[in-house]
């Protein structure tokens, strides 16, 4: 769990944000817009260093991201679409609101 991968296509604002500035934090939680959220909802941010792969780099993390997904292959096998990885230096992870882990990823 050192690197998360995700695509995106390349004439976004996204794309374009990236280009510039490769420090990123992604927020994945569970929430469902219901009011138990506030205590049961759980998240975690992963912030980190993300980079377009290329070359055979692209190939590998197109393999990882289309074996989650292979439904998004025509998506993400397109020419306009980039494929990032994200080096993550660390996770925080919320439990019940207010209670937080932390792990820090050793490189």
């Amino acid at each position: 769990m050192k690197t998360l991968v995700f695509a995106t296509p390349r004439p976004t604002r996204k794309y374009s944000n990236l280009a510039e500035n490769s420090k990123v934090s992604l927020l994945v939680d569970n929430r469902g817009n219901r009011e138990e959220d506030f205590a049961e909802a759980r998240a975690a941010n992963h912030p980190g260093i993300a980079r377009e792969a290329t070359g055979e780099e692209r190939e590998s993390c197109l393999a990882v991201f289309l074996g989650k997904h292979p439904y998004l292959s025509s998506f993400a096998r397109s020419p306009n679409c980039a494929i990032f990885r994200v080096d993550v230096e660390a996770y925080y992870v919320v439990n019940r609101f207010q209670s937080v882990s932390e792990l820090h990823v050793r490189r």
